[in-house]
């Protein structure tokens, strides 16, 4: 199943059904992409310059706040006679920004801090769709395209305007157009993250 199969707007039980796993199935995709970008490092900066450094330091970046995380790695090397500093692995499982410590090279007085991208997302149950309440139903599906969308750094499409309980042909079209938008703008960014890619 993909996000191709969202664009068919359901009529029946059984096509709601079908629609439901499609975008449940869509949805754990997406935000296991985002987690897969979430608890890492996101950048090293070098704070205080140092001096003295006659050969490359060792840097070395704290573990991770959760269990079974990875620790991160990162190296400095000699470009043009100045130290350059490499985030080799971005790591996984990090709440909280970790200490950096810096080491040998012959110097003294060279800081670095490490920033953290930790995105929380909430995870609700969104399948199998309750066709008896589905204004309830959609109420948890806009907050998950809220979640996503924000952590991709993009605006949720207005999905709770829908009243589906008083809505024609155009109106649940319309609805799955902005739906399937908000997926594929979610997709946009996380390029390399989603399966089969």
């Amino acid at each position: 199943m993909s996000t191709s199969q969202l664009w068919n707007p359901p009529k029946t039980p059984e096509d709601i059904a079908v629609w439901g796993l499609a975008n449940r199935i869509d949805h754990q995709d997406i935000l296991n992409a985002i987690s897969k970008k979430s608890s890492v490092i996101a950048g090293l900066t070098v704070t205080a310059a140092g001096s003295g450094y006659t050969s490359a330091p060792t840097v070395t970046i704290g573990p991770p706040n959760l269990l079974y995380g990875i620790q991160a790695t990162a190296i400095f090397t000699i470009v043009s006679m100045k130290l350059q500093l490499t985030l080799t692995n971005p790591g996984l499982g990090y709440i909280r920004a970790p200490t950096v410590t810096v080491t040998g090279g012959g110097g003294t007085g060279l800081e670095v801090v490490a920033t953290v991208n930790y995105i929380a997302l909430t995870q609700y149950q969104l399948d199998p769709i309750p066709v008896f309440d589905m204004a309830q139903w959609n109420v948890l599906h806009q907050e998950t395209h809220q979640d996503m969308l924000n952590a991709t750094g993009q605006q949720s499409s207005d999905l709770e305007s829908i009243d589906f309980a008083n809505s024609d042909q155009e109106d649940l079209e319309e609805f799955i157009f902005e739906h399937v938008q908000d997926h594929l703008n979610a997709r946009s960014v996380l390029t390399g993250y989603l399966p089969n890619e």
